[in-house]
């Protein structure tokens, strides 16, 4: 095949013959397959192989137009390159982007749908589907295409920057749809269902004084006392922090019914155990605070440190249960565990609070943080484990607790199955013994 390029009307920005050939020859340089370039009066004349290759080298020469602002003749090049590899899915893509300019939204999918058959990890192609449904006005699809593309290109390296604006997207198509959805109706029908299966009431309230963001407090097995769930009306995301104590509920209900059911606290025993591995530690800074209020610090460590560790597995598998079972809060799930996610990120930075906790407590609570991560990154594909910085040690060990999560999902769990894994959990970390797990009484979770 011989392609002519006149310097009359070139797409390299030449002056010269000679300028023009020389950029030529460089536009090709870093291709395994380098058409052959020779000089001609008017320009240059490239002679390229029919061959997979050949077309590789055809697709960039496109690329080269698009970018001078030539569309029409990068889609013919494009074109031409499919013909003689109709494997080619960059050259597919392209094509289908310049039906998306065009605004020929079904023949744009069709071509990016066709793309993602010879490659599904090409991020382009996820990243046109989703605009060319968008551009349709069927933001739901949009979003389903945009997260399928941010699973499957998790490990992509994408060097154009393509992939960030894929993430960007799905994060303004979950913004969207949260703005335009009421989650009242999931939040009432899963209430009627969790009070039917049990026969007790269920009570949800606003309440700021409350530690935690939301709080469930469950009804002992025998009496006619509601389940409480408490949330903090001023925090962001409140309808997902009732849905996830609901699921919690329903969680303890299955194992209830088949007698499996535990409870985890902290007990003064689990206290004294704390202040016996970390009263010396503490104790460094009694001439920097008040005994009072050194006091109250060390048991607010305490109280959080075993807060995270008595709810960690549970919340992970709420999670799991949100995101197979209630599709539709897809959208809403993205958003509160991206700002969690922020929120973990500057929670475990270097700060002269850290300084003042134990590391072995700092250590752990790292490694439910990143292991969260790390889980999260594979439901949605965003994926900033990196930016926590951790070393190789302490990654070794995130990705064998994290396996071993995964193992246990796929393993057929039955209901109440999960308290042996939080203790394994727990022990792993070395913190086994500040917290208990015993038979049934109430509890806020």
């Amino acid at each position: 095949m011989i392609i002519s390029l006149k310097l009359a009307d070139n797409a390299f920005d030449a002056k010269t013959v000679e300028e023009l050939n020389d950029k030529i020859v460089k536009t090709f340089e870093e291709l395994a397959y380098k058409p052959v370039v020779k000089p001609t009066d008017e320009g240059a004349e490239l002679e390229i192989e029919e061959t997979p290759a050949g077309m590789t080298a055809l697709v960039q020469l496109g690329n080269v137009y698009l970018t001078a602002a030539k569309p029409e003749e990068a889609e013919d090049y494009y074109r031409t390159a499919i013909e003689h590899d109709p494997l080619n899915f960059i050259a597919v893509t392209n094509v289908g982007a310049a039906c998306l300019d065009r605004k020929e939204f079904g023949e744009a999918i069709r071509l990016f749908d066709q793309a993602l058959e010879r490659n599904p990890y090409y991020v382009n192609a996820h990243y046109g589907r989703a605009l060319a449904y968008l551009q349709q006005g069927d933001t739901e699809r949009a979003f389903q295409v945009c997260m399928d593309g941010t699973q499957k290109t998790l490990q992509a390296v994408d060097n154009s920057g393509t992939r960030d604006n894929l993430l960007r997207l799905l994060v303004s198509l979950s913004e969207k749809l949260v703005s335009e959805t009421d989650y009242k109706p999931v939040i009432e029908g899963l209430k009627a269902k969790l009070e039917q299966a049990d026969g007790k009431k269920i009570t949800i309230s606003a309440d700021d004084s409350i530690v935690h963001s939301a709080t469930l407090q469950v009804a002992k097995a025998q009496g006619n006392e509601p389940h409480e769930i408490k949330y903090q009306l001023s925090l962001p995301f409140t309808d997902y922090l009732v849905l996830r104590k609901l699921i919690r509920l329903q969680m303890v209900q299955e194992a209830r019914k088949r007698g499996k059911n535990k409870v985890v606290e902290f007990t003064a025993s689990n206290l004294a155990n704390f202040n016996r591995r970390f009263g010396v530690f503490f104790s460094n800074f009694a001439t920097k605070m008040r005994p009072e209020s050194l006091e109250a610090f060390k048991r607010g460590v305490a109280d959080g440190f075993s807060y995270q560790l008595m709810n960690f597995v549970h919340d992970l598998i709420v999670e799991d249960r949100i995101y197979f079972d209630y599709p539709q809060l897809r959208p809403l799930q993205l958003l509160y565990l991206t700002r969690q996610e922020q929120e973990s990120l500057t929670a475990i930075r270097p700060s002269k609070e850290l300084d003042l906790m134990p590391q072995t407590v700092v250590n752990a609570s790292r490694l439910m943080v990143l292991i969260a991560s790390l889980y999260y990154a594979n439901l949605y594909g965003i994926n900033v484990v990196s930016e926590y910085h951790g070393n190789e040690k302490e990654y070794q060990k995130v990705d064998r607790l994290y396996e071993e999560f995964i193992d246990y999902l796929e393993g057929d769990p039955q209901p109440g199955d999960e308290y042996a894994l939080l203790e394994d959990f727990a022990e792993e970390m070395g913190f086994g013994d500040l917290i208990t797990v015993h038979g049934e009484s109430g509890l806020i979770l």
